[in-house]
Order: C-alpha cells, then sequence, then structure tokens
C-alpha cells in the first residue's frame, strides 16, 4: 500500500510540475500584435493648411517591426520621406489593434536641406491585417499636416485631383484654330471614384461635367465622361449636350482633354492642354 501511495505521490507531483510549466508558456507566448510585422504597400492622403485639396501619393510603404518586445513603426514616402516611432504603444480593442506613439520625420521643405520634425502616429489595424487606417500628424510642417496612409493602390480619381493651367483651342464648322491661353481645369474627386471636370475660360466660360469617369492606363490616366456645356450665345445662356475625352501623363505634366459639342455651330470642338498656344504662323 505503502509503494502506491508513494506512486501516486510521485505521479501528482509531476502532473503539478507540467501544470506549472505549461502556465509559464502561456504567460510567455508571443503579443497577439507581434503578428502585425511585416512590410505593407499603400498610398498617403495629406492635408495641410495651404491648401484645399488632399496631396496624394502612390507606392508608398509602411513597415512594422519588433524589437526587444517592443513595436516599432516606420513610413516611407516618395513625398513626406521617413517618419519613424520606436516603441509604440498597442491595445487591442475586439478585433483591432490600436497604435499610438511620438517620432520624428527628416523632411526637405522647399528644396532646402532637411531637418528633423516630431511627429506623432495614431493607427487601427485589423488583426487579420487587411485594413489600416493609419494617420501621422506633424504639428510643424505647412500649418499642420496630417499625412494618412491607406493599403492598395491610390484610385485614379484621387491622384487627378488638383488644378491645371493651359490653353484651349476651339473648331467648329465656322472657324478654326480660335486660341486662348491662361485658362484652367479643376478636377475633383467623388466618393465613388469618379471625378468632376470644371473648364474655367476666357472665351468658352464655366462649365462642370460631374461623374467623369477616371481610370490609370499604362502611360498615365483616361478621363471618359457626358454632360451639360453651359455656354452663352448673347445674352443668353443654354446648356448643350457634351461628351468628355482625355489623357493625362503618369506625373501629370503633359495632358489633353476635349470637349465636343455637336449641336454648337455645326460642331464645336474645345480642346484644353498644357503650356501656352503655339505662336501664329
Amino acid at each position: 500500500m505503502t509503494k502506491i501511495l508513494n506512486k501516486l505521490g510521485i505521479l501528482f507531483m509531476m502532473l503539478t510540475l507540467f501544470t506549472a510549466f505549461s502556465c509559464s508558456n502561456d504567460d510567455n507566448d508571443t503579443p497577439a500584435w507581434e503578428t502585425l510585422a511585416g512590410e505593407y504597400a499603400g498610398w498617403t492622403s495629406a492635408t495641410f493648411k495651404y491648401s484645399a485639396t488632399p496631396m496624394v501619393t502612390d507606392n508608398e510603404k509602411l513597415t512594422f517591426s519588433v524589437a526587444n518586445g517592443k513595436l516599432n513603426v516606420e513610413l516611407a514616402s516618395n513625398q513626406w520621406d521617413t517618419a519613424t516611432f520606436s516603441n509604440v504603444t498597442v491595445t487591442q480593442e475586439g478585433s483591432n489593434f490600436k497604435l499610438t506613439g511620438a517620432g520624428s520625420a527628416q523632411l526637405g521643405m522647399h528644396g532646402g536641406s532637411s531637418k528633423a520634425y516630431d511627429c506623432t502616429l495614431a493607427a487601427t489595424v485589423s488583426k487579420d491585417k487587411k485594413k489600416m487606417n493609419v494617420i501621422i500628424t506633424y504639428p510643424a510642417v505647412m500649418g499642420g499636416t496630417t499625412v494618412t496612409f491607406t493599403l492598395g493602390e491610390a484610385p485614379a480619381a484621387q491622384l487627378l485631383a488638383g488644378t491645371y493651367n493651359g490653353w484651349t483651342k476651339g473648331d467648329s464648322n465656322y472657324f478654326k484654330n480660335r486660341t486662348q491661353n491662361g485658362e484652367k481645369l479643376a478636377i475633383t474627386a467623388n466618393e465613388d471614384g469618379t471625378v468632376n471636370v470644371k473648364l474655367t475660360s476666357q472665351m468658352w466660360g464655366e462649365t462642370t461635367i460631374a461623374n467623369v469617369k477616371a481610370e490609370k492606363t499604362t502611360n498615365g490616366f483616361a478621363l471618359s465622361g457626358s454632360g451639360k456645356f453651359s455656354m452663352s450665345m448673347g445674352t443668353n445662356a443654354k446648356e448643350y449636350d457634351c461628351t468628355l475625352s482625355g489623357t493625362l501623363s503618369a506625373d501629370k505634366t503633359t495632358y489633353s482633354v476635349t470637349f465636343n459639342l455637336p449641336a454648337v455651330m455645326g460642331g464645336l470642338t474645345i480642346a484644353f492642354a498644357e503650356g501656352e498656344a503655339p505662336a501664329a504662323e
């Protein structure tokens, strides 16, 4: 009987040690947030005091790394250089991780030498890493700048948003090559991925074609849409059916946008392009 009790005692001790060892291992398990470590491709949208239109940049990179049990975050941007955050605070809320931290960024403003600027990080990342909302704030840059990083490719509409300067040429059955310098074309992005295209012309007036389709192409971007072109004939303003087509280079320095009005003057075409009209021969 004594031998049996001794064996049971030894078995109980082994079970107790195994349980304690298992609990110790659980306590030392890798934190769930360490699975965030890796590189992520995306795009940024920046807002600041001196511009009403966000500055959108494609092909950006966000890196999460772990060192000494701490999370570090780095944004490598084509527009905003590199921002780094060490020992970022991580909390878990449901199926998301919340990240907060303070860091610095080396920025070269207006073509000058680079300078260190303080910045803060506030981010929400889903546990499956398929959704991210990463916001970096630079309080001392251009009156206060906020850069938001989003996974994936930047939508064409967001990349095209802005104001373009150039000239227009009008052709119809009644005249050819009627040109005007100092013209403007404004493109604004809509939430559904389309854009509104507004022409402001000294010769053709002001008109907007809404919900224009914007697409990325091999060489840049393409626009296509239709709407109403507002035009004054004498003292009376009237709207005419209009189709719009256009192309822009990837760097948006070369562009051509055409408005076709089939019911005006036997068929009117207004073409907008960068630069100034060629000198008359």
